[in-house]
């Protein structure tokens, strides 16, 4: 049995383990505001997408990477406003 290895969160400060193909720790993930989660999703499977080819992917990839980063943003600006 070949075990996919798991990511480390990105949010600032967690030590947990995302599971394979997924962006960050559940806990995190369940902050990620729904707008930006399903952004989040929608891009992914289009960045992931076999079918897209020169520019069109490469357009999706950054459509992903966007999302990607501004669902971190969001959950790392609730734990820094939770904190002060």
């Amino acid at each position: 049995m070949s075990g996919a290895k798991s990511n480390p969160c990105p949010i600032k400060g967690c030590t947990a383990h995302a599971k394979p193909n997924q962006l960050m720790c559940w806990p995190h993930w369940r902050r990620v505001p729904k707008p930006l989660n399903r952004a989040v999703f929608e891009t992914y499977a289009d960045a992931r997408g076999r079918e897209l080819g020169g520019e069109a992917r490469i357009d999706a990839i950054r459509r992903y990477q966007e999302a990607r980063d501004s669902a971190i943003a969001a959950v790392e600006a609730k734990e820094a406003e939770e904190r002060s």
